[in-house]
């Protein structure tokens, strides 16, 4: 600790401002003294009327006091106000330092896709890809069924690192600065990137367990998110792609792939296992947009199966579907006008011309295109042409 020439202890402001931001006595506690937890509270083994609470507050009840972790400082452990600064501010940028060695760490390392948690219910995914998006209650559940397609859970600040034994996720820093002032990281084994298959070598990294980033949500200090995942599997069933975006209907949206998603496995809708026809679209949003269209209509095309290629001009999961599904012949190219006035070009138009040159010697090839913007748009405009007296979410759902 610095210390003045007449030998007293003294802190910076800096050092002042460190120390503000570690002001939690749970947190404090609980790297330096062993504790009891009773319910929704912790008590000092060696002083059972001392209490911590979940927000960082403690009370000696056999003596009438509480405070945060200076006032713990002071009178618990006997220091003067400039000794208890200085010991939350090293402590604050001990932290910091580590932060930042992991941050360093991690930006050198490749991408590694790991799906989102899983939330607890279904109930906003339902809402949105049915009252939002205008999807039949039918088609979510079998997509839902077939693994296609869940609603995930995000924290502000963190990110998720894998998964426990018990398949439950784990949140370590993301590059948000949006960050709680106090929290605590321990090391836990990461044994899995998707909550089912093993890894074959188990990793031991510093972060969060789920029901700490809910405890951290409850105190108020970061926010919960719910998106919506469509999913991708490689030819063994494994999720290898994951597309998000966020369920609002008001606001800017959110949507954006998994990093470390693969392009090859993107999302699907089976046809026919005979179809000799696949549909090409832009988004899964797109695809099973298409797939009601066509069911609405009694369109052959609902027989085919839909392929979404996660933008308008990658085709990297066309040709790896094509290679695995040799019998394919007539390729139909649905993509969007992006004429909605939102798009600096029709990027979907130009894409359509570039795939049908890239194709058209090995294959037949066809365009079907939106009558509007894209072929959610028109999905939307039927169901305000046809609507139906109910289209609630069933209990099932929920």
């Amino acid at each position: 600790m610095p210390v003045s020439k007449d030998g007293k202890v003294y802190f910076t402001n800096e050092q002042k401002e460190l120390a503000m931001q570690r002001t939690n006595a749970l947190e404090y506690a609980k790297g330096r003294y062993e504790l009891v937890r009773r319910g929704n509270e912790y008590h000092l083994k060696e002083h059972d009327s001392m209490v911590f609470t979940m927000d960082g507050r403690w009370f000696w009840n056999s003596r009438g006091l509480h405070g945060d972790a200076l006032d713990f400082i002071q009178h618990y452990e006997g220091k003067s106000y400039a000794e208890a600064v200085v010991t939350l501010a090293e402590e604050a940028g001990s932290r910091q330092d580590q932060e930042k060695a992991y941050r360093a760490k991690e930006a050198d390392t490749p991408s590694v896709f790991i799906l989102p948690e899983r939330s607890e219910d279904y109930r906003m995914l339902f809402a949105y890809l049915i009252k939002t998006r205008g999807v039949d209650r039918e088609i979510v559940s079998d997509m839902i069924k077939d693994g296609r397609l869940m609603q995930v859970k995000r924290y502000s600040g963190f990110k998720i690192c894998g998964y426990d034994e018990q398949g439950k996720g784990l949140y370590v820093l993301s590059d948000s600065d949006h960050v709680p002032s106090s929290f605590s990281m321990h090391p836990r084994e990461v044994v899995s990137y998707d909550g089912v298959n093993k890894l074959q070598e188990k990793k031991t990294v510093r972060c969060l367990t789920a029901g700490e980033a809910e405890q951290l949500v409850s105190q108020g200090k970061i926010r919960k998110y719910h998106n919506v995942a469509m999913l991708g599997c490689d030819p063994e069933g494994i999720v290898k792609y994951c597309s998000l975006r966020s369920m609002n209907t008001q606001g800017k949206s959110f949507k954006i792939d998994v990093p470390g998603s693969s392009k090859r496995c993107p999302f699907f809708l089976p046809g026919s296992p005979d179809s000799t026809t696949v549909v090409v679209v832009e988004s899964p949003i797109e695809a099973m947009s298409y797939r009601n269209l066509c069911l609405l209509s009694h369109s052959k095309h609902a027989d085919f199966p839909v392929l979404s290629q996660g933008g308008a001009g990658v085709s990297l999961g066309l040709d790896a579907y094509l290679e695995r599904n040799p019998q394919i012949s007539h390729l139909v190219f649905a993509l969007n006008r992006d004429n909605d006035g939102k798009h600096k070009q029709a990027a979907g138009e130009l894409a359509t011309e570039r795939l049908m040159q890239k194709y058209k010697d090995h294959y037949q090839v066809s365009v079907h295109q939106p009558a509007l913007n894209d072929w959610n748009d028109v999905l939307c405009r039927w169901r305000e042409l046809h609507p139906v007296q109910e289209r609630n979410i069933s209990n099932q759902e929920r």
